[in-house]
């Protein structure tokens, strides 16, 4: 498909007696005859070593016969450098620009190469390439599907301008003195237009695909810059560059400035752009153009076929599909997939409400989640929402999977990218409940509505048979189709529903009903419990003559350690991820803290509970003042551990006994406990008023001794952000009063 000199012009420069060997020789001529002889000069004679017309001068140029101006450089001592060009006399005659090209697709043959990764389906051109299987070029340069109807229909000295163009380019690109690592050298490209194809204006993703007849993978993404906007470094990457002379670098950045600059000036061309065609999902090898638009709408210039994506990894294709496909359905989404395919077995719920609705009932929710463990908040917040009265609700089946990728880019991964991206994710965002919900607000569902509504059911059609070039393509057939046509029209219908009264759209993406009938014994058992204090009311232990025994666990009483248990979503599947305290910390209305499901005995004298509790609320009530900033801590709130009767009474707080007896076990291995004397500075910083009257109040108590100042997480390297601070005293009965607060290290 492309011609060039080759060795034959270095065999010419080195034998024309007009070329010096041992200086540089600049804008010169060369050219070729219609004999096929070579012929260069310093002038514009067009003097000919073999003198085939018999003489040194030609009369006229030959039929197919131009002249190039290019650059020569010695690169060693009787050697000249030559840039490789196309000639005239090799440019195709009529007949062989009609015809398949016999050397193939030369240097595109790459990007039709899947690398091993075989096709899943008949239809399938693209296992795993940017340009289709069954591409093939023409002796013009046009490219088109073999067996595809092809009209040739150009003009011959369009035809030769493109080739001439194209030279111009690559010998530029190829005086580079540095090239890029992982692209190969820029070769001569050309897409002729015919005499009556209409000429754009504008480069476009459209009028790419449409230069390469549909050959391209129908979900690969094309990304045009104007050559202006845009540096050799991006095109050749930094690391092109790094490590050389800065003269080497001065010279890559000029050179690329020459070109930027001859087609901006080119009378014929007009624009430059630097072209990207590539998607990691679907290709393994990018395209990378560096062209411009003839008058007539040609696409000219120069071309490369990139190294495959995952080489620097030294990964195969087969490998790198396989962590592309991971990556566009996370590991955290492969719950909702069918084993071993590439179909969804969840149910998707769409919900509308009204903009006045959502606001209110989120706040008041996240009010009483608070005052829950970390771990009950997520199915809390579900069983809330499930209480809202939507405006409408729509149940998808799974073939919601399936429109996702028509009106996506083939994949499931979220598209926020391009003019043209939809805001929602295919399955939601985990809210760590079983379920995934995301919400779109009014402007984002009018916009999905507007994009929607462009996609008829003829243009519905073509994007679900593009499909054929994804891993989606065993599962394709008329019934799929229909039902996912379904799914779509339905969808498109209740966003324009909800533009029309600006509603907010909440997707809900949850199991199928044959599962969740499977685990409603589980969830149910969660929910009650989770909904047995939604409000954080504080529970009381029942009071009767001497001992109390029947402490119940109570939310509201972890909240002086709450914070110190939320392990802010990352979940490594231990008992402390990133936390000072157990996730499974429950406390009981006596203040015992243990783990939940632990037994723990409950023996405690009513008189003493009720002092504990007293003594704790008047604590708190002395440092209400005291507040830090929302970034640097939480507030001191009451804190008590009634003792058991006839638990042994310590004189003073060791780590062993925060530890073992006041916490239960339930602080993390790894993070350091401290017991201090109990200051007002130790309380606040500056050892304010507030503080001072604090200590000097609980040191006045009767009955308390053993005064402390408790740190819990001494360092940022373990544990969790937010460490327990605690100002504490012992009772005479062994049990624990005072205030606990924390402070937050990020």
């Amino acid at each position: 498909m492309f011609y060039s000199i080759g060795e034959q012009s270095l065999t010419l420069a080195a034998r024309c007696p007009h070329f010096s060997t041992r200086s540089c020789v600049t804008m010169h001529t060369v050219g070729l005859c219609s004999q096929s002889n070579f012929y260069a000069t310093k002038d514009q004679s067009h003097l000919c070593p073999q003198q085939c017309v018999g003489g040194n001068v030609h009369p006229r140029f030959h039929r197919w016969e131009s002249s190039v101006k290019f650059k020569l450089s010695p690169i060693c001592e009787g050697v000249l450098a030559v840039p490789v060009l196309f000639t005239s006399s090799q440019f195709p005659s009529p007949r062989q620009a009609d015809a398949i090209a016999p050397e193939g697709l030369g240097f595109l043959a790459a990007a039709a190469d899947s690398l091993g990764v075989p096709a899943n389906s008949p239809t399938n051109e693209w296992p795993y390439n940017l340009l289709s299987q069954r591409a093939v070029a023409f002796g013009s340069g046009r490219i088109a599907r073999a067996g595809d109807p092809v009209v040739h229909d150009y003009d011959p000295a369009e035809l030769e301008r493109c080739h001439q163009f194209a030279a111009e380019v690559a010998s530029r690109l190829r005086e580079l003195p540095v090239r890029s690592l992982t692209l190969g050298d820029m070769q001569p490209f050309c897409l002729p237009a015919n005499r009556n194809d209409p000429a754009p204006t504008e480069l476009t993703p459209d009028v790419v695909r449409a230069a390469f007849r549909d050959t391209l993978h129908p979900w690969v993404d094309i990304r045009i810059e104007p050559l202006s906007a845009c540096s050799a470094r991006d095109i050749f990457q930094e690391t092109s560059v790094c490590g050389f002379k800065r003269a080497d670098v001065q010279r890559h950045n000029k050179i690329w400035a020459e070109l930027t600059k001859w087609y901006t000036k080119h009378p014929d061309l007009g624009s430059g752009w630097f072209v990207t065609v590539e998607n990691a999902l679907w290709g393994y090898r990018p395209l990378r153009l560096i062209v411009g638009l003839t008058r007539a709408g040609s696409l000219v210039g120069a071309a490369n076929v990139g190294e495959p994506f995952g080489q620097a990894a030294r990964v195969s294709a087969i490998e790198w599909r396989a962590s592309m496909l991971d990556m566009d359905r996370p590991g955290i989404w492969k719950v909702w997939m069918q084993p071993g395919t590439a179909q969804l077995r969840a149910r998707v719920i769409l919900r509308t409400f009204g903009p006045d609705v959502l606001g209110p009932w989120a706040e008041a929710t996240a009010a009483d989640a608070k005052k829950l463990k970390p771990k009950e908040r997520a199915l809390f917040w579900r069983v809330a929402f499930r209480q809202l009265t939507p405006q409408r609700t729509l149940s998808l089946s799974p073939a919601w999977g399936t429109v996702h990728r028509c009106i996506g880019r083939g994949g499931l991964a979220q598209d926020t990218s391009g003019p043209q991206a939809f805001f929602w994710m295919p399955l939601g965002e985990n809210d760590r409940s079983g379920e995934w919900r995301y919400t779109l607000n009014p402007d984002e569902a009018r916009t999905v509505a507007t994009r929607l509504a462009a996609i008829d059911a003829t243009e519905f059609r073509r994007r679900y048979d593009n499909l054929r070039a994804t891993d989606y393509a065993p599962h394709m057939s008329e019934a799929d189709f229909q039902a996912t046509l379904e799914v779509f029209q339905s969808v498109k219908e209740l966003y324009q529903q909800a533009a029309g009264h600006s509603a907010v759209v909440v997707e809900l993406t949850t199991r199928m009903d044959e599962e969740l009938q499977a685990e409603t014994a589980g969830s149910g058992k969660a929910t009650v419990k989770a909904e047995k204090n939604p409000s954080g009311k504080r529970g009381k232990s029942p009071k009767a003559a001497g001992v109390v025994t029947d402490c119940i666990p109570n939310n509201e009483m972890l909240a002086p350690l709450l914070q110190c248990l939320d392990n802010l979503g990352d979940e490594d599947g231990t008992e402390w991820p990133r936390t000072d305290l157990s996730i499974a910390t429950v406390r009981y209305t006596c203040g015992t803290i243990a783990r939940e499901g632990e037994e723990v005995e409950h023996r405690h004298d009513s008189g003493e509970l009720e002092r504990c509790r007293t003594l704790a609320t008047e604590a708190e009530r002395l440092l209400k003042a005291l507040v830090p900033p929302h970034d640097a801590g939480g507030p001191y709130l009451a804190f008590f551990r009634t003792a058991n009767t006839g638990d042994p009474v310590p004189a003073s707080f060791s780590e062993e006994f925060v530890r073992t007896t006041l916490f239960n076990g339930t602080i993390n291995p790894e993070v350091g406990v401290s017991v201090e004397p109990l200051t007002a500075e130790a309380v606040w910083y500056d050892g304010s008023a507030g503080a001072a009257t604090f200590v000097d109040w609980l040191r006045g108590q009767p009955g308390l001794h053993g005064f402390a100042f408790i740190k819990i997480g001494l360092n940022e390297d373990s544990g969790g952000a937010s460490h327990p601070r605690l100002a504490v005293a012992l009772t005479d009965r062994g049990s624990v009063v005072g205030v606990c607060g924390y402070v937050i290290w990020a």
